[in-house]
């Protein structure tokens, strides 16, 4: 009641309010984007930039020291202003700096890719650009041996002078620059392992691809690139590790499984070695000849054909099931260490079928690469 005794009006409700509802859902809507972007920016500095821990560690320590460094005094200055005019702007800037970052990527992606009509001219001058990056983790490259081991996959060795040397199962990045400049970037592991300079790769062709249908069909010995690696270490097998090991590849997923058996057999290890290796045909098979070699003398070897089968070969032909992972790998009892390499699907499924079997799945480590 008032003071006349008469009934009050309700006060108006905010959400009736057009001022209150533009506030209100410009800030929800910047604050839903800052949570995104906390988010999305150390998932993309991992993901298309390949940064490490203590790199993201950094992305992160500087976005604190901001509101440190710049926020007290900029906070005492603008409080000086009209704080409205101020949060809208401040809101518009940072929407358009972010949005330049899909626009910039979308951009690149138009101006075709990595073809066969613009690559042969944007090899040379990499070794140049390869220089003035050193200090970002990049290394000039070189190949300097190419033979196919499919009708769709090379063998190609590359000289890499700073090469760190390699743990058998770690991987690498490749990058190529286009003649205006644009680049692609692409991870594939490494098949050889231990100290030197030379480092060894086979890379599958990927239909449409940017950087694969290149080294497979058009690289040549003598053609510069870029590398940054190694790169991994949880995909990593060691000579110090007594448990039987469980190799499962599917397609070019063999190729960090292969350096880890190669680093088996050349340390005399007595560690027990089993290899599964899922392809669509004999002829499919990467490094066949060299893996049929292993299963002689270092590695208890089974193959799976999903296509067509040697002929007279005795088992089914088509896609692992559990059961055929169960009767091809070691038992749970024998503890093993197991890894999993190959197309995303496959690395699932084989994983699936080695946990419901009763390995543990912390003993089961995966890597995995497209659809």
């Amino acid at each position: 009641m008032d003071r006349d005794g008469g009934v009050s009006a309700p006060a108006p409700s905010l959400w009736r309010d057009r001022n209150f509802l533009t506030m209100w859902g410009g800030q929800a809507l910047s604050q839903f984007g800052a949570q995104i972007v906390e988010l999305a920016l150390p998932v993309l500095a991992v993901l298309l930039l390949h940064a490490t821990e203590a790199q993201v560690g950094y992305l992160n320590a500087a976005a604190m020291a901001a509101f440190l460094v710049v926020g007290l005094p900029a906070g005492a200055w603008i409080d000086r202003m009209r704080k409205r005019h101020v949060m809208i702007w401040a809101d518009a800037v940072r929407a358009l700096a972010l949005a330049a970052v899909p626009a910039r990527d979308a951009a690149a992606r138009r101006s075709r890719l990595l073809g066969a009509e613009r690559l042969p001219p944007a090899r040379r001058p990499v070794a140049v650009g390869a220089v003035l990056v050193r200090t970002t983790g990049w290394l000039p490259a070189r190949i300097v041996a190419v033979r196919p081991t499919t009708s769709h996959a090379r063998i190609l060795t590359l000289d890499v002078p700073g090469w760190p040397g390699n743990d058998p199962g770690q991987h690498l990045v490749i990058r190529l620059t286009a003649e205006d400049g644009y680049q692609a970037e692409r991870s594939y592991s490494i098949a050889s392992s231990g100290p030197g300079k030379r480092v060894e790769l086979a890379v599958d062709t990927v239909p449409d691809g940017e950087v694969s249908p290149f080294l497979v069909e058009i690289a040549e010995v003598g053609d510069a690139l870029e590398v940054k690696g190694p790169l991994g270490a949880y995909f990593v097998w060691h000579e110090t590790d007594s448990d039987p090991v469980q190799l499962i590849a599917g397609g070019s997923g063999i190729v960090p499984l292969l350096a880890m058996a190669r680093a088996h057999d050349r340390s005399g290890s007595t560690t027990p070695f089993r290899l599964l290796y899922s392809v669509r045909s004999a002829a499919d098979a990467l490094y066949r000849d060299e893996i049929l070699d292993l299963g002689r003398h270092s590695l208890d070897l089974t193959w799976a054909y999903t296509r067509s089968a040697p002929e007279g070969w005795p088992d089914p032909v088509g896609r692992l099931t559990p059961e055929r992972v169960a009767a091809a790998t070691w038992s749970p009892a024998q503890h093993p260490l197991t890894f999993i390499c190959g197309p995303t699907r496959f690395v699932e499924a084989a994983a699936d079928a080695m946990v419901a079997a009763g390995h543990d799945p912390a003993r089961v480590r995966t890597e995995r690469f497209g659809g």
